[in-house]
């Protein structure tokens, strides 16, 4: 199956999310070295988690904190390539907020 993840840039970006659509799957292209940062804010009374991903390497980065509280991830690039952006539903539904920087 084709990849249909959508390519993103660094910028501010909203989504939903609920037990039909569970998951939500974004691009971001690094170069080694380079650094990203991701903060995603769940809605009320859910529970979403937010995971870097890189083929090859599995996860780099997650947060997989309980309710809702706002998730961040920080890494490091250590390879150049798309990596993959994943906001999980876990328990609730709603409209997430995320932002992505990368220096």
């Amino acid at each position: 199956m084709e990849d249909e993840s959508e390519v993103i840039a660094p910028g501010n970006y909203t989504g939903y999310l609920d037990n039909v659509d569970i998951y939500d799957c974004y691009k971001i292209y690094l170069n080694n070295g380079q650094t990203v940062g991701i903060t995603m804010t769940p809605p009320l009374g859910s529970d979403f988690d937010l995971i870097l991903d890189y083929p090859g390497l599995g996860w780099v980065g997650s947060s997989l904190k309980f309710g809702s509280e706002t998730d961040s991830v920080s890494t490091t690039a250590t390879s150049s390539g798309h990596y993959a952006i994943v906001l999980r539903q876990w328990q609730g539904s709603g409209t997430y907020s995320f932002s992505l920087s990368a220096s």
